[in-house]
C-alpha cells in the first residue's frame, strides 16, 4: 500500500507563517490540499479562501505537493463558485496537481449537481486528475 501524508488547510487557519511551512517537510508531510472555496471565518461565512494563494505558495515553496478543493453549497452555481475558486489560487492554479470537490452536507451518489460540478472540474482541470474529497459520514450510499 502506498501512503502519503497530506494535511488539508482551510480559511480558517489563515497564514500561517512561514516557519510553519519551512516545518513540515521534516514531519513527513508530502502535500497539502488547500481550500478554495467553501466555509471561512465568521458567523456562516461563506466564499472563496483569500488566503488560498498564499497558504499554495508556501506550501510549493517548501517542495510540498498541492492539490484545491472546493465546497459545493447549494444555493449558489457551479459557474460562480468554480470561477471564484480559480481567482483564490491565483497564479498558483497551474501548479494544482489535482482538484476536489469537498461533499458535505448529503450529496448521494448519482447527484446531479456533484456530476455537474465534476464535468465543470474535469473540463477545466484536464489533463489532472479530479477526486471527491469526502467521509462516510457525509456521503449518502445507495443501496440496490
Amino acid at each position: 500500500m502506498v501512503r502519503a501524508v497530506w494535511l488539508d488547510i482551510s480559511g480558517y487557519q489563515e497564514r500561517p507563517a512561514p516557519a510553519w511551512f519551512d516545518s513540515l517537510p521534516a514531519l513527513g508531510v508530502e502535500g497539502m490540499l488547500i481550500q478554495l472555496y467553501g466555509g471561512q471565518p465568521g458567523f456562516f461565512s461563506l466564499g472563496p479562501n483569500v488566503d488560498a494563494e498564499y497558504q499554495l505558495f508556501h506550501s510549493r515553496r517548501v517542495g510540498l505537493d498541492t492539490g484545491g478543493y472546493m465546497w459545493l453549497p447549494p444555493q449558489l452555481s457551479i459557474s460562480r463558485i468554480w470561477s471564484e475558486a480559480v481567482a483564490a489560487a491565483g497564479v498558483e492554479f497551474k501548479h494544482l496537481l489535482f482538484g476536489s470537490l469537498d461533499i458535505e452536507g448529503g450529496y448521494a451518489h448519482g447527484d446531479t449537481r456533484l456530476v455537474a460540478a465534476y464535468s465543470t472540474m474535469l473540463g477545466s482541470f484536464w489533463p489532472r486528475p479530479v477526486s471527491v474529497y469526502t467521509s462516510g459520514s457525509q456521503w449518502q450510499h445507495q443501496n440496490n
